[in-house]
């Protein structure tokens, strides 16, 4: 489908050009104020002989859809506070260019707080570690879906049967999937996904990512916000704002957009081999 949809946007491209060259027509795109756009991510990964973690706060700024450069959201104070075992984690910009590190490694069953201070307003956003469930598998397949160059991989995950899971599942090279267990609660759930432009000897990494049902909502809204490879443009109508998680405590109506999650990991490699 996204090779369909794309060659279809181009020839549409190219036919509007020709039937209106002679003719330049500027378009005023509308721009709203900036807001801050929050990014914190943190993973942790439980594995055989170690466990490791990797996050960040990137703080920036929105901007027009035009616009050659994101600005970064500089000169914030931002912290993570663990009431469980009262420690506050201070983050710092250490290059000056919104991306803001720490310490911190997360743990289950603690409601750990995000605190961004940025131009005089408060933004906080609550949350815990969402756990994940387990890669047994993936495998290279011999199927297609439109195009012979395609490779197929089957990805084999087992579900937690003691609770309702949502899965944000990294597919490798910007590939992306939603997934909720309702329909294989407990069980290993297999599928195939198709990857075009991948060569023998090319090693793919799979993750899957545990999240709140509301980031699983949230996730889903902004790939509806983008439309199939992102080509809606900057003409085509927001189905609605998405905010994300991150309330500004302050000034309610400066919201932000962005969210704050928290998630174990849990990844598996595969090799194209043909």
């Amino acid at each position: 489908m996204r090779n369909f949809i794309t060659n279809y946007a181009i020839v549409f491209v190219v036919f509007f050009m020709t039937i209106s060259c002679e003719e330049v027509v500027d378009v005023d795109v509308p721009e709203a104020e900036p807001r801050l756009v929050v990014e914190a991510t943190f993973n942790r990964f439980f594995e055989p002989t170690r466990t490791r973690s990797e996050g960040i706060v990137k703080l920036s700024l929105s901007a027009p859809f035009f616009a050659d450069e994101i600005p970064p959201a500089l000169g914030a104070e931002v912290r993570i506070s663990d009431p469980v075992n009262n420690i506050t984690y201070n983050f710092e910009d250490f290059e000056s260019d919104g991306n803001y590190f720490s310490n911190f490694v997360p743990d289950f069953d603690i409601p750990y707080t995000l605190t961004i201070v940025y131009e005089g307003e408060t933004y906080e956003s609550t949350t815990e570690m969402m756990p994940t469930g387990t890669l047994m598998s993936a495998v290279q397949g011999d199927n297609t879906l439109f195009d012979d160059d395609e490779k197929e991989v089957i990805i084999t995950l087992q579900d937690d049967p003691e609770r309702r899971n949502f899965y944000l599942l990294d597919l490798d090279v910007g590939n992306f999937l939603i997934e909720d267990d309702e329909f294989y609660n407990g069980n290993n759930y297999e599928f195939s996904y198709f990857y075009e432009d991948l060569n023998i000897g090319d090693e793919l990494i799979i993750t899957a990512f545990g999240v709140e049902e509301r980031f699983a909502q949230f996730f889903k809204k902004l790939q509806e916000q983008s439309g199939e490879n992102g080509i809606r443009g900057p003409f085509a109508t927001p189905s609605s704002v998405v905010r994300g998680n991150v309330v500004n405590k302050t000034n309610p109506s400066n919201f932000s957009f962005g969210y704050f999650r928290i998630s174990e990991g849990n990844e598996i490699g595969v090799t194209i081999t043909k």
